[in-house]
């Protein structure tokens, strides 16, 4: 499955999401009506977040569930802004994005669904939530943030225990876009040029106690997203 701010596939209408069967590619209803940021598989449905309100011709706000069928909303949800990664840890359905609501609900940039209700992350992380991985058994959010939970500051990555938000080391200087776990170890990478107490130009590495650097890393740009390959 392939998603983003596309309209046409194979010479075909496809707003925003097509899929590719082995030959040939094809639609999944009409699509949305506006960009796709992020896609996760829950309960054996594709779940799609983005900038989106319709999804199959039907109101979705920002998030919806394709059956095999047909688009729907999910569960009604309706965050306040986009919904910029998914992830399933669990068995529960996690959410991040730009929202600073969700159903009329305080949520600051994350929540969960746990089957039946909306279910928030303490008081959430108060910006945008651009990637998250599961590392040991907690949850691992980067992104735009800087903020304080319960009197611990949490600079642009924090891990989730299930009760609580933590810092990993001191955390980045700047935004966290991706993440991805390898070796054992977690890494994070995006626009940052420290990560706790080290110089780690733009990609750096969790060994469970400190960061550490690859090389010099990265001296320019952004790093957007990561994958574990070999």
């Amino acid at each position: 499955i392939a998603a983003g701010q596309f309209s046409i596939a194979e010479g075909n209408p496809a707003d925003r999401i097509a899929r590719w069967n082995g030959t040939v590619w094809d639609t999944l209803g009409t699509g949305m009506n506006n960009q796709i940021q992020s896609l996760a598989v829950y309960n054996g449905e594709l779940i799609a977040g983005g900038g989106f309100i319709e999804a199959g011709g039907v109101p979705a706000q920002k998030l919806a569930r394709w059956d095999g069928l047909a688009w729907d909303s999910f569960h009604l949800a309706a965050p306040s802004s986009t919904v910029s990664s998914l992830i399933v840890h669990n068995g529960d359905l996690y959410i991040g994005g730009a929202f600073t609501s969700l159903n009329g609900n305080p949520a600051p940039g994350i929540a969960r669904w746990d089957g039946d209700d909306w279910q928030t992350l303490a008081a959430g992380l108060g910006a945008t939530v651009s990637t998250m991985a599961i590392y040991g058994d907690e949850l691992i959010a980067g992104g735009s943030f800087f903020s304080f939970d319960n009197g611990v500051g949490l600079s642009f990555l924090a891990r989730w225990d299930g009760s609580a938000w933590n810092r990993l080391g001191s955390g980045m200087d700047q935004w966290v876009n991706a993440l991805a776990v390898h070796d054992g170890q977690l890494t994070a990478a995006g626009t940052f040029s420290r990560a706790g107490e080290v110089i780690a130009h733009r990609i750096a590495r969790w060994d469970g106690l400190q960061w550490q650097p690859f090389g010099a890393g990265i001296p320019f740009g952004t790093v957007s997203t990561l994958v574990p390959f070999n």
